[in-house]
């Protein structure tokens, strides 16, 4: 699953005080201060603390660039009820149209932040995508950026990267360029969609290394980590994150250290027991101490990623019942998470579906215009015949915008149910089948390995029977979140039909299948059932092989992992049952 970061706050704002200056009579060395940002962020609060002293002897333009720098360390330190307060004392007092500008750029991003999505949309739309005359490109380069920030936070990557290819790839800003490659990793990770590939997103890294953005080469090294340990090159991540430790904590920005520190204890913990420091505790004690921090508390993507990390961590040390307590602590900030994206896809639609409208009310009063003005020595009766003609037009496109939106309200609800089963939230037989096909097609013809596991729930209907539907019902859901916390991102996991389940792992052999079954085996047979209302042991069986030993057919495939289950149920259930072929000894399989 991925969650991630709200490094774009510290994207954004690097990108906000990139410009120089605003005014060429300004006393104040606006360069000064948006190099001392992206250098040292410490230095740059206090620097801008030191200015407010003075604010008296500033000039009214100067003082107005003062509050765009405070509403800035205003959202630095998550306070951005006082950000969005000074970003419209700026919109209402400054004739400044370029930090007008800046300022509307920032408040799209305040209303992101604040989960104010419709809004977000709303002005962001305008600013993307209708043309400024006095603004210079930089500054509008700047608000396709803050809108495909937008777009990602909001789980629309495909929209985010062509906004991306459209507008910022090809930029020569250095900050234009390196915030683009930190966008696109993000993208990547997150949801597998590749603007570039991963060796040139590493040169774009390094280039911005050079370049000194050191912001976005260290939010890039993130995405990069977490890509590696999806990926299985555990000692590639944390060879990474070790290298820049003590640079990153050198830069200052606390919800940065959080995810760079929680990526750490998952590297070390992939790693397994034997691996892990000797301080590794103490390490997971000062990740929680960070996670007091109240600025930290705001991102819940830090949240999410600080509990995987520690209930990783604690599972690794071998302590089930920490394990346990932050394994509920991310299932459930996982799902806020979740449907904070379906509210913000829902408020872009809305937001688009309202930008169309508004184009075609102007493009409809400008057609008016013209026409009364051609008309205008016509008699009464026809202008009055024009005002009719008029107000059917209106009601027409009133009727045809409703069935629009009816349209796409009923798509996106089809979609939704094809796509998930209902009551699990976990992929839906059918998706989960068309996943399975298309991922053997391309294995198939690339000649990578894919792992397939098919387990089922033991002696459900005998819980159903004796404990109630709606116990059932609950054992389900939680199985399907457990199950879901223990996979990596691009894992496809689905429900084949009453208590039975499917994963599918690519780019993965024999050995990690396994050793994934076995650690879904142990998370549902560590499953606490005392919050149904009932005390049961919740256990399954499993069936693990490989698509090469099907010949990538799926019917076979399932098959075959279906009859190694029932010989793991027939062994006495709770048990994980793997395709014995890949095990035999060399003399026996030749």
């Amino acid at each position: 699953m991925k969650h991630w970061l709200p490094g774009w706050i510290m994207l954004l704002l690097g990108l906000l005080l990139s410009a120089g200056t605003l005014r060429a009579a300004s006393v104040l060395d606006l360069n000064y201060i948006d190099n001392l940002f992206t250098s040292d962020t410490r230095a740059f609060r206090s620097y801008i603390s030191s200015l407010e002293q003075q604010k008296a002897n500033l000039s009214l333009d100067d003082q107005q660039q003062l509050n765009y720098y405070r509403a800035l360390v205003a959202m630095m330190t998550s306070d951005y009820r006082s950000a969005q307060a000074i970003l419209q004392e700026v919109l209402a007092d400054s004739a400044d149209s370029r930090l007008r500008y800046r300022a509307l750029v920032s408040l799209i991003n305040v209303y992101q932040l604040t989960g104010n999505f419709y809004q977000a949309f709303v002005h962001g739309l305008q600013l993307s995508e209708e043309p400024v005359m006095d603004i210079p490109s930089l500054d509008q380069a700047r608000a396709a950026t803050v809108m495909s920030l937008t777009l990602m936070d909001s789980g629309l990557y495909e929209e985010a990267a062509e906004m991306i290819r459209q507008k910022l790839i090809l930029h020569s800003e250095p900050k234009f360029r390196c915030s683009a490659i930190y966008l696109i990793s993000q993208i990547a990770y997150k949801s597998g969609i590749f603007v570039k590939t991963i060796g040139e997103i590493e040169a774009e890294r390094q280039w911005c290394g050079e370049q000194k953005q050191h912001l976005y080469a260290y939010l890039t090294d993130t995405s990069l980590a977490m890509m590696y340990l999806d990926r299985g090159q555990i000692q590639q991540a944390a060879s990474l994150l070790n290298s820049k430790q003590a640079d990153v904590e050198k830069f200052g920005y606390n919800i940065l250290t959080l995810f760079w520190h929680s990526s750490q204890i998952r590297a070390q913990a992939m790693l397994g027991p034997a691996s892990l420091p000797d301080n590794f505790t103490g390490e997971l004690s000062r990740l929680q101490q960070r996670m007091a921090d109240p600025a930290v508390q705001q991102s819940m993507d830090g949240m999410i990623l600080a509990y995987q990390a520690l209930m990783l961590g604690y599972k690794a040390l071998q302590q089930p019942e920490q394990a346990l307590q932050f394994s509920e602590l991310y299932i459930s900030h996982y799902q806020k998470h979740h449907n904070r994206q379906l509210t913000a896809a829902l408020a872009y639609h809305a937001a688009l579906m309202q930008a169309a409208q508004r184009k075609r009310e102007i493009e409809g009063l400008n057609l008016a215009t013209g026409r009364l003005q051609l008309e205008a020595a016509l008699s009464r009766a026809e202008v009055k015949n024009n005002q009719l003609y008029l107000a059917f037009a209106g009601l027409l496109l009133l009727v045809v915008s409703m069935w629009l939106f009816r349209l796409y309200r009923a798509k996106a609800r089809l979609r939704e149910r094809v796509t998930f089963d209902k009551l699990t939230r976990v992929f839906s037989r059918d998706h989960f089948e068309n996943v399975l096909d298309t991922a053997l097609l391309q294995a198939e013809q690339t000649g990578e390995e894919v792992g397939f596991i098919l387990f089922d729930l033991d002696h459900f209907k005998q819980i159903n029977d004796s404990h109630g539907h709606q116990v059932g019902d609950w054992v389900l859901q939680h199985t399907a979140a457990t199950v879901r916390g223990c996979l990596r991102g691009a894992d496809a996991f689905g429900r084949l039909g009453g208590e039975e389940f499917a994963i599918l792992l690519r780019h993965c052999g024999i050995e990690q299948t396994l050793a994934l079954a076995e650690t879904v085996r142990q998370a549902i047979e560590t499953i606490d059932t005392t919050a149904s209302g009932k005390s049961f042991r919740i256990t399954a069986s499993f069936g693990v092989t490989l698509a090469s030993a099907a010949h990538y057919h799926s019917r076979t495939l399932v098959a075959n992992a279906d009859e190694l289950m029932y010989e793991a149920k027939r062994a006495g259930r709770n048990t994980v049952r793997p395709a014995l072929d890949f095990f035999l000894p060399e003399d026996e399989t030749a």
